[in-house]
């Protein structure tokens, strides 16, 4: 057990959900009998679960609720479960939005999973190429950039997939709000983005990408790669970060309690 929690905490350094999880798994699992362990084990699994799905339906009425009909909504890789209800709420409120999903490269979570996610609403969805965000919102064509964040710290920084950042910029030097899905709130062992530990992964992900048949290469090879699979954004370029328990502004998070 203590084994297995090493390496499930080594998978993911940047995102500070499993560094919650993990450890208190461990502990109820190590306090259980050891015939009555899997069954502890697995009945503390689905009480997170059902934990996390509360939090994701409150985080996303919240965010519905800075939704206006007509609304083109820019969004950065897949951000999860308040995503969805941010925009099935909106629907059943009445509000027709139109949202722009980034494709996210390498691992295109934008184009298989928010996409997707998108149909399955029946909610109207333009795929964009990672680059594109600043030229859409200089011709007007967005109004909101939305995406989750895989670690908030207590002063308003968030972490999320790489290429959050450009996006942030680019809304901030057009007027456009930036909003956070924070869902359950900031980390309280992070106080500061200085903290953050930005996971690096295998450069040789860039040099494929998913066609019909499976793996193809799209580098000439004979190059190198650089993978950091996460970018910090500072507070200043966010209008707000949205939770379970309302709507923060970024200098103001460290009050979630």
């Amino acid at each position: 057990m203590r084994a297995a929690a090493v390496r499930l905490i080594h998978t993911r350094p940047t995102a500070d959900d499993l560094h919650h999880i993990i450890p208190k798994a461990l502990e109820i699992g190590l306090a259980a009998e050891p015939e009555a362990r899997s069954q502890t084990l697995l009945d503390y699994a689905n009480s997170e679960i059902r934990r996390g799905n509360e939090v994701s339906q409150k985080c996303g009425w919240y965010a519905a609720q800075l939704l206006k009909d007509g609304d083109r909504i820019l969004t950065h890789c897949i951000a999860g479960a308040a995503l969805c209800w941010m925009l099935w709420i909106a629907k059943c409120e009445g509000k027709q939005v139109h949202v722009y999903a980034s494709e996210t490269r390498p691992y295109f979570q934008g184009a298989r999973l928010t996409a997707q996610s998108c149909v399955e609403m029946s909610i109207e969805c333009t795929l964009i190429t990672d680059g594109m965000s600043a030229h859409l919102m200089s011709q007007g064509m967005l109004d909101k950039f939305i995406c989750a964040a895989d670690r908030l710290t207590l002063d308003g920084y968030i972490t999320n997939k790489v290429g959050t950042l450009q996006h942030a910029i680019a809304a901030n030097y057009f007027g456009l709000p930036f909003y956070v899905l924070g869902y359950d709130g900031p980390d309280p062992n992070t106080a500061t983005a200085d903290q953050i530990v930005i996971e690096e992964r295998d450069p040789e992900r860039l040099f494929e990408a998913q066609g019909q048949e499976g793996t193809v290469r799209t580098a000439v090879p004979g190059i190198k790669g650089y993978y950091p699979a996460f970018d910090i954004t500072p507070p200043h370029l966010i209008e707000a970060t949205v939770t379970d328990k309302g709507i923060f502004p970024p200098t103001l998070l460290h009050t979630y309690h």
